[in-house]
């Protein structure tokens, strides 16, 4: 989960450069990408590494 949350950040960032390096011609994608490329992906990301960090403390308190 944390992986395909860094994907969307990495494709958030890749639409945004795209954007502006088409001078404006692409802003429906860039919209796109800003309402749910950059929150979802922020989510994942965040979610993902609280669910690892936890499952790792856990199996420090199981030893």
């Amino acid at each position: 989960m944390e992986v395909v949350g860094w994907l969307m950040l990495l494709a958030f960032v890749h639409v945004v450069i795209r954007a502006i390096t088409l001078h404006g011609d692409n802003w429906y994608w860039f919209l796109l990408a800003l309402t749910y490329l950059l929150p979802l992906g922020t989510f994942l990301a965040f979610f993902g590494w609280v669910l690892r960090r936890s499952n790792t403390m856990a199996k420090q308190e199981k030893q």
